[in-house]
């Protein structure tokens, strides 16, 4: 049988989830665990076990943080609900101290207050009833480097603290003269340590002289200085990008700037909306910010605030567990020039899932199933770690996860894709493909690497026909099949453990009728 070649899957990149099947037609409509490059889908890599934070904290990481010391050496901290942990990185070999300062104060069962963002800090009675405070639930550890010091602070606990790699083996310690009820640390371009939030006062902004972590009284002869944002919000989250210091509130956002002395950093409220869920839900991206509220995700680029159009806004915002808000986390993957976002489905109460925004030059969504509770991309090393409860892996590793098999994991399907017009159904003989694999004992080409399976139509919510899975094995290039239909849905499934790529895959077709 002759007919015309027609391309099958030549779709643009990404994920398209916010309509039906049928209604986003020649679009990737759902995946676990693939992106795109150059336009070519491929599988996300792998992951191994590097450590087991286990023997220190019997709860799950949610805070990891890398830095090098003055000498470089590779440093990694992760903290816990009650547990702070320092780790040194030598040729390939990490060694864990428990770092935990002593008397760490923390409630199990969150920190609890007459309304959502503490007292007066908004209008009499809203979110009130003695609920805990939704960004707290969970106790969470803000850290950052202090040249060589590793700086830290527990959201309960609210001191700031600070430790020494060169002494590995001592706890770290309160910082003599900082001040004690604290929700985050950051440290600024122009060396001054800063502090923001607390319990009795969320909008507080302090920060410490120049290159001097005792010092925190303001005088004229230093640098140290404080003041209150104008909000009706509490401090959630903070992070530096390219004009400053971007600070999100649970209700807007501000930008503080360095102005130098006698006041030293100055602030401004830059919008009234684009509140953030969660202090680890704020995340820097070349300079710029992206983070997430209750009902989108948000930028700040080039001093303009924007929401961020997301193919999977129904799957991010309405099949999951933001009541959990606290847990969900974001961070980079700078491998493939991706932000992830994990976050816990509708019946989880962990992070379970993620969705990731591709910022390479062919920008798009996907998404996939891995259970994580932190992120990072380190500062010393190409790939990023991702935190399970107390394991932490090395992400982008290989084609297995932790040595064990994927095959049955990773896929993705299209939408409905027309293959006949109107009332007209078409036969399909042929798929020319362009496909391949590459990895350890495979050759370009391996039939077994993924396998196509259509799933046939003659109208929406019609009966459907499975043929395949269809393995590509034709050294010729095509493979035979025969299938009758007018719509189908067509799903990658990936077979073995290795690289594969997914180009343009075209079918033979020829008319076969009305139906």
């Amino acid at each position: 049988m002759s007919g015309q070649n027609v391309s099958l899957l030549d779709l643009p990149p990404g994920i398209f989830q916010d309509s039906t099947q049928y209604a986003v037609g020649k679009k990737w409509y759902s995946a676990n665990q693939v992106r795109w490059v150059n336009n070519v889908m491929i599988p996300v890599g792998g992951w191994r076990q590097l450590l087991d934070f286990g023997g220190i904290s019997t709860t799950s990481i949610r805070k990891l943080f890398t830095w090098r010391d003055d000498l470089k050496a590779p440093w990694l901290a992760a903290g816990s609900e009650d547990k702070l942990i320092g780790a040194s990185y030598i040729n390939g070999v990490f060694t864990q101290y428990d770092i935990t300062p002593a008397s760490l104060a923390w409630n199990p069962g969150g920190v609890v207050g007459f309304g959502r963002r503490g007292f007066g800090s908004g209008p009499f009675g809203i979110d009130g009833g003695g609920s805990s405070v939704v960004f707290d639930q969970t106790a969470l550890w803000s850290l950052d480097n202090f040249g060589k010091l590793l700086v830290g602070v527990h959201s309960q606990d609210g001191r700031l603290v600070s430790w020494d790699p060169l002494t590995p083996a001592t706890v770290s310690t309160a910082v003599t003269g900082a001040p004690i009820d604290n929700t985050l640390v950051l440290a600024t371009e122009e060396e001054h340590l800063m502090l923001l939030g607390g319990k009795n006062n969320p909008r507080r902004v302090q920060w410490c002289s120049r290159r001097e972590i005792n010092t925190w009284v303001a005088t004229e002869d230093n640098s140290a200085g404080g003041w209150d944002l104008k909000s009706n919000g509490a401090i959630v989250a903070a992070c530096k990008v390219q004009s400053g210091i971007l600070v999100v509130t649970d209700s807007d956002v501000h930008l503080i700037e360095y102005v130098g002395p006698p006041e030293y950093y100055g602030r401004r409220k830059i919008s009234d909306e684009g509140g953030v869920i969660g202090s680890n839900t704020l995340v820097a991206v070349r300079g710029d910010a992206i983070w997430m509220d209750h009902a989108n995700l948000f930028s700040y680029s080039g001093g303009a605030i924007e929401k961020v159009p997301c193919t999977l806004h129904t799957e991010l915002f309405y099949n999951s567990n933001l009541t959990a808000s606290h847990k969900v986390h974001m961070g980079l993957n700078e491998f493939a020039q991706e932000l992830w976002l994990f976050y816990p489905n509708r019946d989880s109460s962990d992070p379970d899932r993620y969705v990731a925004l591709s910022y390479s030059k062919d920008s798009y969504w996907t998404q996939g199933q891995m259970p994580r509770t932190a992120w990072i991309h380190p500062v010393w090393q190409p790939r990023p770690l991702g935190c399970n409860g107390t394991i932490l892996y090395e992400q982008e590793y290989g084609s297995l996860a932790d040595g064990e098999s994927r095959s049955s994991e990773i896929y993705a399907e299209t939408g409905a894709l027309e293959i006949g017009e109107g009332d007209t159904s078409m036969w399909v003989d042929r798929i020319y493909q362009d496909a391949g694999a590459e990895g350890p004992g495979f050759s370009i080409g391996d039939p077994d690497a993924f396998t196509l399976t259509f799933k046939l139509q003659q109208a929406p919510g019609a009966p459907e026909r499975l043929v395949g899975p269809i393995r590509l094995a034709n050294p010729k290039g095509y493979t035979t099949v025969r299938m009758k239909a007018r719509q189908a849905v067509v799903r990658v499934s990936q077979n073995k453990d290795v690289v594969w790529k997914l180009g343009k895959v075209r079918l033979r077709i020829k008319q076969a009728g009305r139906r």
